[in-house]
């Protein structure tokens, strides 16, 4: 064995180990490829061209047997034609291409991700919650402009946030719901006139306490008393008794 001294110098020498060659043998998946800097892209070109690397203060080069699989939500043909992709490193990833379409294509999806992190986060959570029918319908009819991400953090967002035990439409974030009366605005969305009428009260008792920051200073506003205020919050679950 060798000295302490000699040891550290040993291991200076075979130099630091990467993601790459942590990844030997395997696979490693390389998200938003397209933000890639052209330096860097020109050195995993050479390393998927020689199938070796160099670890950071290392002296020799090391064999490497990988299965890469790049992630981008960009057009990449675009960007190699705008000079800021390089083409030679598009078609070298370009072996198997799966082209996933947006979840506003996907409408059949959407019912099973809504299903499925709406109850990963109630378990998360350990709170019991649920999606009313009339809600689910708006959920399903949103666009989803940040597909699945979006989905998922609004499940977590409705599940931590909301102090109900039923979510309503009313409970939904304003850009959600304008969204879905924009759409449709001659869609009958709630089977009676009551219920309609309910929902549209709820939106607006929601929408004044969170302008006034109080249940009081709300009713006030409202032209209502606290105590009524209270109880038809009390019926709708929209506080906690």
């Amino acid at each position: 064995m060798g000295t302490k001294k000699e040891l550290l110098q040993a291991a200076r020498e075979e130099g630091k180990i990467g993601l790459l060659e942590l990844a030997n043998g395997g696979t490693i998946m390389l998200d938003e490829i397209g933000e890639m800097p052209l330096q860097l892209q020109v050195k995993l070109l050479r390393t998927l061209q020689e199938k070796q690397i160099q670890r950071i203060g290392g002296k020799s080069p090391r064999n490497l047997d990988i299965r890469i699989i790049s992630v981008t939500n960009q057009n990449l043909r675009k960007l190699v034609k705008e000079g800021k992709f390089r083409e030679d490193l598009f078609y070298r990833l370009l072996v198997v291409e799966i082209e996933v379409p947006p979840l506003r294509e996907r409408q059949e999806d959407i019912d099973e991700l809504i299903d499925h992190y709406f109850l990963h986060y109630c378990r998360e959570y350990k709170i019991k919650k649920s999606l009313s029918s009339d809600t689910k319908n708006v959920l399903r009819s949103y666009n989803w402009p940040g597909n699945v991400r979006e989905l998922r953090n609004l499940m977590e967002s409705i599940v931590v946030s909301i102090p109900v035990n039923c979510i309503e439409i009313s409970h939904l974030p304003p850009h959600i719901y304008n969204a879905y009366k924009d759409a449709k605005p001659n869609t009958k969305s709630f089977s009676t006139l009551k219920n309609q009428v309910e929902q549209f009260e709820m939106q607006v008792i929601r929408d004044s306490i969170q302008e006034n920051k109080s249940i009081r200073k709300a009713a006030e506003k409202l032209g209502v008393s606290h105590s009524t205020l209270v109880k038809k919050m009390k019926r709708w679950k929209m506080i906690i008794e």
